[in-house]
C-alpha cells in the first residue's frame, strides 16, 4: 500500500511538474508576444505621427506658396520658391537656387526665392532635389505648374507639395495637389460699385458696394457695404451679410475699390494686339463679331451710331479669324456679338458690347465666354424674343441693360453667368428673366478677368502618391 501511495505521489509530481514547465513556456510566449505586439503598436504609432506631421508639413508648403500669391499673383513667374525642385526652362539653363533653405532659422515668409527671368513653362529634371526644413524639423518640396500648359490645361496654379521628417528617409513621405487661383469677379452673380435693386431668383453670390434691394428668392449669400432690404427668401444656406457683418472667412469687410478693375481693358487691349485680335479701322463705329462652333469667327466692321437699337446696322466685309490662344479680342470702339463660342476667350470694348443674339459657350467647363465694356453692355432692340447667353461681363463705368421697347408679353431672357457693373441695371424690356449663375466659372474664368486683390480661390484638393 505504501508503495502504491508512493508510485502515486510520484506520477502526481511529475504532472506538476509538467504542468509547471507548459505553464512557463506559455507565459514567456505569452510575454514576448505582448511584447511584439507593444512594440508594434509603437511602430504603428510612431509612423502614424511621422506620416501626420509629413502631411503638415506639405499643408505648411501649399499655405506659403499660396501666401505669396496673394502678394504677388505672378509670384511662380517672377521667382523660383526655395523649396522648388530645380527648374529647367524650354532653353535648358537650369535656373540659380537658394541655399539655406535647410538651414533652421529658415523663414518661408520672409523669403521670396530667387528671381526668374526665363520662359513661361519648364520642367523638373531632376526629380524633388530640393527641401525647406520647418522649424519642428520636418521638410517639404514644391513642384509649381502654370496654367495654360501641357501638365495643367487650366486657369488655376497647380501646386503639389510634399513633406518629410527626415532627408535621409523616404520613410512616411506625403503629397498633396491643389489648384488654386485669385478670387475674381466671376466668382460672384452679381457685383455692383453702387446700389442695386434684383426681383428674380438668384442663384450665385451678390456684392454690392452700395445697397442690395431683393424681392426673390436667392440661393446664394448677399454681400452690401450698405443695407440690404426687400425681405428676399433665403434657400440652400444663402445668407444676408450687411454692412460690419461680413465673416472673413467669405469676404472682405470694407468696399472693394471698382476703379482697379479698369486696368482689364488695357492688358486685353495689349494681348489683343500681341498675339490676338486687334479690330482697329478708321471710320468704324463698331464690330460686329460673330462666333462659329468650329473655334472661329468673323468681324465686320460697322458705321453710324446707336447700333444697339433697330433696325441692326449693316456691317461690311466680314473677315475670318480663329479664336486666338491667348484669348483676347478688342477693339476701341462697341461690339456687336453672338453666336457659339468654341475656345476660352474674352472681348473687350473701349465703348459699348452689345449682344445682339444666343451667344455662350459651346461646352460649358470647356469653353467660356468673358465681355468687358468701358461704357455699358446693352442687350440689342433687334435680339430676338427668346434670348439666352452665357458669359461672364464686366461693365467699367456704367451698367448692363437692354435697348429699345417691350419684346412682348411672350419674351423670356435667360441670362447665365456672372455680371460686375460700375451701377445697377435692369431688362425689363423682357416679360420674363431668368438669372442663373455659371458654377463653371468657379473652375475656369475668362482669360484677361481682373481678379479682387488679396484673395485666392482653391478649385481642387487630393493627396496623391508621394
Amino acid at each position: 500500500m505504501r508503495r502504491d501511495l508512493r508510485s502515486r505521489l510520484v506520477r502526481e509530481d511529475g504532472i506538476a511538474m509538467v504542468l509547471v514547465v507548459i505553464i512557463s513556456a506559455f507565459m514567456t510566449l505569452l510575454a514576448v508576444t505582448l511584447i511584439d505586439v507593444v512594440r508594434a503598436e509603437s511602430d504603428r504609432g510612431a509612423h502614424s505621427n511621422w506620416s501626420n506631421t509629413a502631411f503638415e508639413a506639405a499643408e505648411a508648403g501649399l499655405d506659403d506658396f499660396t501666401s505669396k500669391l496673394v502678394d504677388d499673383h505672378g509670384y511662380y513667374l517672377h521667382y523660383v520658391h526655395p523649396a522648388e525642385s530645380t527648374r529647367s526652362p524650354s532653353a535648358g539653363v537650369f535656373a540659380p537656387h537658394s541655399s539655406d533653405c535647410t538651414a533652421p532659422t529658415y523663414s518661408a515668409k520672409t523669403t521670396l526665392g530667387v528671381a526668374w527671368g526665363y520662359s513661361k513653362t519648364w520642367t523638373y529634371p531632376n526629380g524633388k532635389d530640393n527641401w525647406c526644413r520647418l522649424p519642428n524639423g520636418y521638410y517639404y518640396n514644391l513642384q509649381i505648374y502654370p496654367p495654360g500648359t501641357a501638365e495643367n490645361a487650366t486657369t488655376s496654379v497647380r501646386i503639389v507639395a510634399t513633406g518629410r521628417r527626415s532627408m535621409t528617409s523616404t520613410e512616411d513621405m506625403r503629397a498633396l495637389e491643389t489648384f488654386v487661383r485669385p478670387s475674381n469677379l466671376a466668382d460672384f452673380y452679381r457685383f455692383s460699385d453702387g446700389d442695386v435693386s434684383i426681383d428674380a431668383e438668384t442663384f450665385g453670390k451678390i456684392y454690392s458696394n452700395g445697397n442690395v434691394t431683393h424681392s426673390g428668392t436667392a440661393h446664394a449669400d448677399i454681400f452690401a457695404e450698405g443695407s440690404i432690404s426687400g425681405s428676399p427668401t433665403l434657400v440652400d444656406g444663402a445668407q444676408k451679410y450687411a454692412y460690419g457683418a461680413f465673416p472673413t472667412s467669405k469676404i472682405k469687410n470694407h468696399p472693394i475699390d471698382f476703379s482697379k478693375f479698369l486696368v482689364s481693358l488695357v492688358d486685353i487691349k495689349r494681348a489683343a494686339q500681341s498675339g490676338g485680335v486687334y479690330l482697329n479701322q478708321s471710320g468704324t463705329t463698331a464690330w460686329r463679331i460673330v462666333f462659329a462652333s468650329d473655334g472661329t469667327f468673323t468681324a465686320a466692321p460697322c458705321t453710324g451710331s446707336n447700333v444697339q437699337l433697330s433696325p441692326a446696322p449693316t456691317c461690311t466685309p466680314a473677315v475670318s479669324y480663329n479664336v486666338p490662344s491667348n484669348g483676347a479680342i478688342y477693339t476701341d470702339v462697341t461690339a456687336i456679338v453672338s453666336g457659339p463660342v468654341n475656345g476660352r476667350v474674352t472681348v473687350g470694348a473701349g465703348q459699348n458690347i452689345v449682344v445682339a443674339a444666343n451667344t455662350g459657350p459651346v461646352t460649358p467647363g470647356d469653353d467660356v465666354l468673358g465681355l468687358v465694356a468701358y461704357s455699358d453692355l446693352w442687350v440689342a432692340a433687334y435680339a430676338p424674343a427668346q434670348l439666352t447667353w452665357t458669359a461672364a461681363v464686366l461693365v467699367q463705368t456704367n451698367t448692363w441693360h437692354a435697348a429699345g421697347s417691350s419684346h412682348g408679353s411672350g419674351s423670356l431672357m435667360t441670362f447665365t453667368g456672372s455680371s460686375a457693373t460700375a451701377t445697377g441695371g435692369s431688362f425689363t424690356q423682357y416679360a420674363s428673366r431668368i438669372y442663373g449663375y455659371d458654377l463653371n466659372l468657379q473652375y475656369l474664368s475668362p482669360p484677361w478677368f481682373p481678379a479682387i486683390d488679396d484673395t485666392y480661390t482653391v478649385t481642387f484638393f487630393r493627396e496623391v502618391a508621394p
